[in-house]
């Protein structure tokens, strides 16, 4: 009762919406601008969505849920505001539908609102305001920052290879289009969060104790591995002036270009996921066994179906094992602080082709006997 009483007091409604913009000054005084949280501006969204809490006026209403659909797209934390609005108008709507007032006459069953048309309204209004208009002004949110962030940057490596490759500024666009036999090349994970295929001198703690496999978020020279011929093929001569092209099907090596040792996989646990078989680096060109083969097997090819080339950021493929039948996975799983709590790379004893953590693209790609992307194709997302 003294709520309603509140809400409909118009100087105090006003007093709680200076208070919330007297909040909010003080916090931008307070705080360096490159350290400004967004735990702030949430919690300045609440209380400015709580000084429009009268469902019974329709342009407060409609600021209310602006103020909490705004707080989602600040942070989804905010859902949980929009789900109490959500349950609120779901109480004032049946309070409605028996309310004396609206003049109901009895039905068979059940008592139905005479004017059935203001009851309608009020379900609309209330959809509209809930359902429709959040999603616009979500969807609104969006275009303006992809709007303005179209430039390329240092946290490229966070999103996929395709909408990198749209950035002004990227440097995607320079690779060859089809992959090759001595290709040097990144290879990114096509899962949600996905990372680039990493290692580095640092070795497993426990487990083989070989050279870490990870995947990491941020372009560097460790994330650059060569493709190669596996042991029972010829090796390749980068004197030669012909080309064999990676296709659907190879059996091939990758080979660490800073190190020199191959993508390789045991009969040995993950050391997080216990599970799954532990995926390092071993070895050199000329030490190993059949145990750093891969097998290229092609998801998809936005470029053609024709899979007899892999192609730069186009093909999507799953690596897997020649002698143990796992395949290559990034999950979201967080290696301990002796890995730098990179994600964790395991090699999946499940032959899922819908799982997206075991599917990879080539994002960047380098090699001086084939042109530049750019020169034969254009990419959209």
């Amino acid at each position: 009762m003294s709520r309603k009483l509140l809400c409909h007091h118009q100087p105090f409604h006003l007093a709680r919406l200076d208070v919330t913009i007297l909040y909010r000054y003080h916090h931008v005084l307070s705080c360096p601008i490159p350290y400004l949280s967004k735990k702030g501006v949430q919690l300045w969204l609440v209380v400015l969505a709580c000084s429009y809490w009268d469902l019974h006026r329709m342009c407060l209403q409609v600021n209310l849920y602006l103020s909490f659909i705004v707080n989602v797209s600040v942070k989804w934390v905010g859902v949980f505001g929009m789900a109490v609005v959500g349950l609120y108008t779901i109480e004032d709507l049946w309070n409605k539908f028996g309310d004396l007032k609206m003049d109901p006459v009895f039905s068979v069953f059940i008592c139905v609102a005479h004017n059935q048309a203001e009851y309608a309204r009020h379900w609309a209004a209330r959809i509209l305001c809930l359902i429709f208009l959040p999603l616009i002004v979500y969807m609104f949110s969006f275009w303006i920052h992809f709007l303005i962030l179209e430039n390329s940057g240092p946290g490229d490596a966070q999103m996929s290879s395709l909408f990198q490759a749209n950035l002004r500024g990227s440097d995607l666009l320079n690779s060859p289009l089809e992959i090759a036999i001595g290709s040097k090349v990144t290879i990114k994970n096509a899962g949600y969060g996905g990372g680039l295929l990493h290692s580095h001198v640092q070795l497993y703690p426990e487990g083989s104790q070989q050279q870490q496999v990870t995947c990491y978020h941020h372009k560097d020279a460790n994330n650059d591995w060569l493709v190669w011929t596996n042991r029972f093929e010829p090796d390749f001569d980068a004197n030669s002036t012909d080309i064999r092209f990676l296709k659907d099907g190879d059996v091939i090596r990758l080979i660490h270009a800073h190190t020199g040792r191959n993508l390789h996989s045991h009969s040995v646990s993950a050391p997080v996921t216990k599970s799954e078989n532990e995926v390092s680096c071993y070895g050199n060109l000329t030490i190993g066994d059949d145990k750093d083969h891969w097998i290229v097997d092609v998801v998809e090819d936005l470029y053609s179906r024709d899979r007899s080339k892999i192609r730069t950021l186009m093909t999507t493929f799953r690596l897997k094992h020649q002698v143990l039948g796992c395949y290559l996975r990034a999950g979201n799983v967080n290696l301990p602080q002796w890995g730098f709590k990179q994600i964790e790379v395991t090699c999946s004893k499940d032959d899922n082709p819908k799982d997206t953590h075991t599917h990879w693209n080539v994002e960047s790609h380098w090699n001086e006997k084939r042109i530049s992307l750019r020169g034969e194709t254009n990419i959209s997302t």
